[in-house]
């Protein structure tokens, strides 16, 4: 529809001052493991494993998978995205997550434009489409707010949809598209 409804924030030159900032994985679309309700956990970077997305699909429908297992330090023992479509409207995402200790998890989504909740859920919307975001999960806390910029010097805004922390996580999360009335 012409919007950029969801973005990936880490995108910046690396000239930039700001890039050592967007290197968190706060600022990514991603499921982040939090010591509390309040510390999102450091990806180990450098990256010690290869994180290879295995997919397939068409025009019309899209099943990918990635093993993140490796990627976040102690506690966390294991991670997994999946993503699944049959209809380009249409995305459901599944992160799995392990741990030595009880975490919360929090699914971050970023956006162009401000997130408004809805019962089920939040959405965000620009001119021509809007973005519904309905987790499958209870989340306990959740937030849609203005969170620093954009790589081009614009405002953006972060989701967070954060767990009960557990040891083992499997959080579902629908996102639908659609065109503006």
């Amino acid at each position: 529809f012409g919007d950029e409804l969801a973005v990936d924030r880490g995108q910046m030159p690396y000239i930039d001052p700001r890039s050592a900032i967007m290197k968190y994985a706060r600022y990514h679309n991603l499921a982040v493991p939090y010591a509390d309700e309040d510390t999102p956990l450091r990806q180990l970077n450098p990256c010690p494993v290869s994180t290879i997305h295995y997919c397939e699909g068409d025009e019309q429908r899209l099943h990918c998978q990635t093993s993140l297992t490796g990627v976040w330090p102690d506690p966390v023992t294991s991670a997994e995205r999946l993503l699944d479509s049959d209809d380009p409207r249409r995305l459901t995402v599944t992160d799995r997550l392990s741990s030595d200790q009880a975490l919360p998890v929090g699914f971050l989504l970023h956006s162009r434009y401000p997130w408004e909740q809805f019962a089920g859920g939040w959405v965000t919307a620009g001119p021509h489409g809007r973005l519904k975001v309905t987790p499958r999960w209870s989340p306990q806390v959740t937030e849609g707010q203005e969170d620093f910029i954009m790589g081009t010097k614009e405002p953006a805004y972060r989701l967070l949809l954060l767990s009960d922390p557990k040891t083992t996580h499997t959080l579902i999360t629908d996102l639908e598209v659609e065109r503006c009335a």
